[in-house]
């Protein structure tokens, strides 16, 4: 419940931001916000790996490589590097 309330607060916050600052200050933090989540997913498949939780590290890795995408968008766009990531064993 509290990290929906804290994802909506995000997303309100980007939309009004996204009227008063036009597009570069919210998309420079959604690629902010997606670089926090790549780091979550890779994080996650570690401790799956450390617990022998093998079942949970293809779907960790999958969605890591999806947020690794949206990452790349959002620096695209803003004209910001990708982060550099060391290959997923």
């Amino acid at each position: 419940m509290v990290r929906e309330a804290r994802a909506s607060a995000v997303a309100h916050t980007l939309s009004v931001l996204c009227s008063l600052a036009g597009w570069f200050l919210p998309m420079f933090l959604a690629g902010k916000l997606e670089t926090r989540n790549v780091c979550e997913y890779e994080k996650a498949a570690g401790w799956a790996a450390e617990l022998h939780l093998d079942d949970f590290l293809p779907d960790l890795r999958e969605m890591a490589a999806v947020e690794v995408e949206h990452e790349k968008d959002f620096h695209m766009v803003t004209g910001r590097k990708t982060p550099e990531r060391r290959p997923q064993t």
